[in-house]
C-alpha cells in the first residue's frame, strides 16, 4: 500500500502511523481480537467479561486515529525536527 499512498502524496511516516493505529484497533476489536483472546487467557476471565469495559478504549483509539489521520503535523513534528 505504500506505493499507492506515495502516488497520492501521503508522507510514508504519516501513512505508517495510520497503519499502526488501524492494526491496534483491529487487534482489540472482534471478530479478530487477538489481544483480547490472549489477555482473557492470561487473566483467567471469560471473553464476555472484557468486551464491555474495553469499549471506551476502542472509542478513544478511534478518535485518536481520526485526529492522526486528519492532522498529519501531529505524527510528523518529531521527524521534521530531525531534518
Amino acid at each position: 500500500l505504500v506505493p499507492a499512498a506515495a502516488a497520492f502524496g501521503i508522507n510514508p511516516i504519516h501513512f505508517g502511523m495510520i497503519m499502526v493505529m488501524n492494526f491496534a484497533i483491529g487487534a482489540t476489536t472482534p471478530p479478530f481480537a487477538v489481544n483480547l483472546f490472549v489477555s482473557t487467557k492470561v487473566a483467567g476471565i471469560k471473553y464476555e467479561e472484557i468486551i464491555g469495559p474495553i469499549i471506551p478504549f476502542i472509542a478513544l483509539e478511534t478518535i485518536a486515529l481520526i485526529i492522526i489521520t486528519l492532522v498529519p503535523q501531529l505524527s510528523l513534528w518529531l521527524p521534521n525536527l530531525l531534518k
